[in-house]
């Protein structure tokens, strides 16, 4: 013991007694403990959750559960949007391909008349309005994937 440095040992009759004992001849065939052999005294057996249970998470613990299940439902609430957003882009290219595709056809019969070449050119404009949209909302769907990953 570090306090009983330099002092003699005040307990001399309790050793004459104790010496013979089983347990100090089994101490002294013993190594001597190392330093962090006090640290393990739990069983390993030992789970917290067994010791814990029915016992109320702490504060911090409880406010780090609250702000991980406010991120997830953030999360999926973004998840959600993206994938309304794909589906609303996905259905947009469809009708616009659905257009091009029925104008095509009409130009390889000849029905188009004289003044439907300008909604034709008018038609070709919206097309690449749509086409425009997409890109933009695709860039943005990118960029708020970029924000999550």
């Amino acid at each position: 013991m570090p306090a009983s440095k330099g002092k003699p040992f005040a307990f001399e009759h309790y050793w004459a007694m104790l010496k013979n004992r089983e347990k100090w001849k089994v101490r002294d065939k013993e190594a001597p403990p190392k330093k962090g052999a006090f640290t393990l005294l739990d069983d390993e057996d030992d789970d917290e959750e067994e010791r814990n249970k029915g016992r109320p998470d702490g504060t911090k613990k409880a406010n780090d559960n609250m702000r991980k299940d406010l991120e997830a439902s953030s999360l999926r609430e973004k998840i959600d949007h993206m994938v309304k957003l794909n589906e609303l882009m996905v259905t947009m290219t469809i009708e616009a391909k659905k257009r091009v595709g029925n104008e095509e056809v009409s130009r390889e019969r000849g029905e188009v008349a004289p003044n439907q070449g300008e909604q034709v050119a008018k038609a070709a404009i919206q097309d690449k309005r749509a086409q425009d949209e997409e890109i933009k909302a695709l860039s943005k769907l990118i960029a708020e994937e970029n924000k999550i990953i």
